[in-house]
């Protein structure tokens, strides 16, 4: 086969398994880098042989270079500076004083342990620097420490990478500048780290300002940036060689300090490339290593990294929690709790690639990455299957989280937040995109994000989400409650996660997400509509005895024993001393509108398009009608989309401005058990309009209110059983 399709194969497979090892990985919830290095390493020429890095040749380098530039460009996004300003003391000192105490006591261990000169042990320092939040995120996530350690290394995991990449950037430039000789070393060091800057600085303000001034059009701010970014990494290398990754680093670190409008977007659609370009890396990084170099990395290696393990993090975590406030406890977990992840490997990998021909006595680019998989594989191993121990043997476990957050935060979810809030000590957070929502909640003391619930990986970075284990999702779209699910069913047990639906009955369906709750009320934005026009009313009631609820309400959420949960099944078993949140509503829309139109008998064949009759009967009430035009209209919409929404229930409608209000007129045929309802409004009312037609959906879709529809006597008691109904 000639070398050409050797290397197509090699990079075909390694960007599939990669990102097949990397799902796979995510469903067991177990280290990422564990199954990436296995993997290479099995399929590389240490192992089966199908994949062959050397056939990539002096593209290898290439390769990776550039992939490693678009993985910091997406490091350097997620830079917050808000989030350190507002961070503890602690998180401050481990990004300052924490990074300098590990820099220079890993370089000190490699210069006692090894004989490499001092630029080496600098760079080998430099690398294992970097926790990560690829690594630290689901650790995290599985073990469940106290909120205030997790904050700890949340944070530090998320700001340490571009503060880490940097210094080992200053250092790799540091080495490689030292190839004209010792008089051009400082010389060639400043000019890349010059180039770097320079380049990066001003691409980051060319990529930011484009972004800001919309000079893509929507649908291609993702490709748009990251071509801005493939080129300030591609013009540095131009000017000055090794300078491209110091560039694209800084010119991320300046676009997510800025932050434009379209960040959140460019950070999901970079994450996604990352991860493909995780995988693509590391198969092909892993499967080039020489399992004999750390054979020969020997005892030396071994105590290295174990002094390495038991002293640097201890006495860095010392440092930067004295006079913190921290337990002894907690301190002795942090100082374990330090595993390396993707980027270090990454680091270590493409400068062993780079620095090949600069190998001399005193230095050898294999040793440094030799050395920096050594402390990753060891850590993550190591501390990723005993960090969840520790914490329960240091009685730093907690249980699983009792708070809750809702989506959505609209008139009807702040007193539902409030009750959650008070019901189970634990504040609850409300997500809305919505600013106008988010800044109504904000100056009610809610605790509030403006942003998408649909990122719960990005979300769940920040501190005030680390005590939720519950979502209520409560936007008025129901299709967009269950995505959300769905996308929370990573990160939260499926038991816990509920949402509004329009469903008729509450059911659990093969391949839904999230409970369906509170069916029979139209969606939540007229719900807080009306608790804003007094239409509706909230209230809480204890439950004294057995028995039925309080007329004309709807149960919502129950508390009990400091949990709460909201009610969803249709005739929920309420016990004493039961806490009950009611929703008591006034009416529905259903019930005035056929207060407003009326009701009528009519043979089957008189209620069929085009519905001449019905619109007859109503304009004998409302005589400005113009029967006509409607009727015409109606028959074209019908047309093109039924009226007809199956059990023999159709609901002709439509909008008729001569109207002063919402009318519905019920015609039916009980020798064909047919039902009709003939729904006209005013422009102003599409709201109503389409609660109107949602009640009706859910009425119909039960058989005994269909028969009780048919049996009705007259149009006070069809009233009756759309308002009962409407109380649920």
């Amino acid at each position: 086969m000639p070398v050409s399709h050797h290397a197509l194969l090699t990079l075909a497979l390694a960007l599939s398994l990669g990102l097949i090892l990397i799902v796979i990985s995510r469903r067991l919830k177990l280290p990422t880098l564990v199954f990436l290095l296995a993997g290479g390493i099995l399929c590389g020429p240490e192992g089966w042989g199908i994949l062959e890095p050397d056939a990539l040749g002096e593209f290898l380098p290439v390769i990776v270079s550039l992939a490693v530039g678009i993985i910091l460009f997406e490091g350097g996004l997620t830079l917050d500076i808000k989030g350190y300003l507002t961070g503890s003391t602690v998180i401050k000192r481990l990004l300052s004083v924490g990074v300098i105490i590990t820099w220079l006591g890993v370089t000190g261990i490699v210069k006692l342990f090894f004989p490499v000169d001092w630029s080496t042990a600098l760079l080998a320092g430099s690398l294992v620097i970097v926790t990560g939040p690829t690594v630290i995120a689901p650790l995290l996530k599985r073990i469940r420490i106290q909120p205030r350690l997790h904050h700890i290394l949340q944070w530090e995991g998320v700001l340490i990478d571009a503060i880490g990449v940097f210094i080992a950037l200053l250092c790799f430039e540091w080495v490689t500048a030292q190839s004209g000789g010792e008089g051009e070393a400082l010389l060639n060091f400043g000019v890349r780290a010059v180039t770097g800057l320079v380049f990066g600085g001003v691409g980051g303000w060319v990529i930011y300002l484009a972004l800001k001034w919309r000079l893509a059009p929507d649908n291609m701010t993702n490709s748009f940036a990251l071509a801005l970014a493939v080129l300030v990494f591609g013009l540095s290398e131009t000017v000055q060689a090794e300078a491209g990754l110091l560039a694209v680093t800084v010119a991320g670190l300046i676009v997510g300090w800025r932050r434009p409008v379209e960040l959140q977007k460019i950070r999901e659609f970079k994450g996604e490339l990352t991860e493909l370009l995780i995988g693509l890396l590391f198969m092909l990084l892993s499967a080039r290593l020489d399992l004999s170099r750390f054979v020969a990395f020997g005892q030396s290696g071994i105590i290295a990294v174990a002094v390495l393990l038991v002293t640097v993090r201890p006495l860095s975590i010392l440092a930067c929690t004295w006079g913190s406030g921290l337990n002894w406890r907690e301190k002795v977990f942090l100082g374990w709790v330090a595993p390396r992840g993707i980027v270090a490997a990454s680091m270590a990998s493409l400068f062993a690639l780079a620095l090949a021909d600069r190998a001399s006595a005193s230095f050898d680019p294999n040793f440094v990455e030799t050395f920096t998989y050594s402390v990753i594989v060891t850590t993550v191993v190591l501390q990723g299957f005993t960090a969840g121990g520790l914490a329960w043997l240091l009685r730093l476990r907690q249980p699983m989280p009792k708070g809750w957050m809702v989506l959505g935060a609209h008139g009807l979810a702040r007193p539902i937040a409030t009750f959650l809030t008070k019901n189970t000590g634990t504040p609850t957070v409300l997500i809305d995109r919505n600013q106008r929502n988010a800044v109504g909640a904000s100056r009610e003391e809610f605790t509030v994000i403006h942003g998408d619930a649909l990122e719960p990986e990005m979300l769940m970075e920040r501190h005030d989400l680390v005590q939720t284990g519950h979502l209520l999702a409560l936007t008025g779209n129901s299709d967009l409650n269950e995505l959300a699910c769905h996308r929370w069913a990573e990160m939260l047990p499926r038991t816990n996660l509920f949402r509004w639906s329009v469903d008729g009955a509450a059911r659990h369906e093969r391949g839904t997400h999230g409970t369906a709750i509170w069916t029979q009320l139209p969606r939540p934005g007229l719900i807080a509509d009306e608790l804003h026009t007094g239409e509706s009313e909230l209230t809480e009631f204890v439950v004294e005895k057995p028995g039925p609820l309080p007329p004309n309400t709807v149960p919502l959420l129950i508390a009990r024993d400091r949990t709460v949960r909201p009610v969803s099944a249709a005739k929920p078993d309420f016990k004493k001393g039961d806490r009950l949140l009611l929703l008591h509503r006034s009416g529905s829309y259903l019930a005035s509108a056929l207060a407003a139109g009326g009701m009528i008998d009519l043979p089957n064949i008189e209620m069929q398009a085009p519905y001449t009759r019905l619109l007859e009967a109503l304009g004998e009430s409302y005589p400005a009608l113009d029967v006509k035009a409607l009727g015409e209209d109606l028959m074209h919409r019908a047309e093109t989309f039924p009226f007809d929404i199956g059990h023999g229930v159709a609901v002709p409608h439509g909008y008729a401005p001569e109207l002063p209000g919402r009318v519905c007129l019920f015609a039916r045929d009980r020798s064909f058990g047919a039902l009709t309802f003939l729904v006209l409004s005013p422009h102003a009312d599409a709201d109503g309009h389409l609660a109107t037609l949602g009640e009706i959906a859910r009425l119909c879709s039960i058989p005994e209110r269909r028969v009780a529809l048919l049996e009705s006597e007259d149009l006070s008691t069809t009233v009756a059983i759309a308002r009962d109904f409407g109380h649920g």
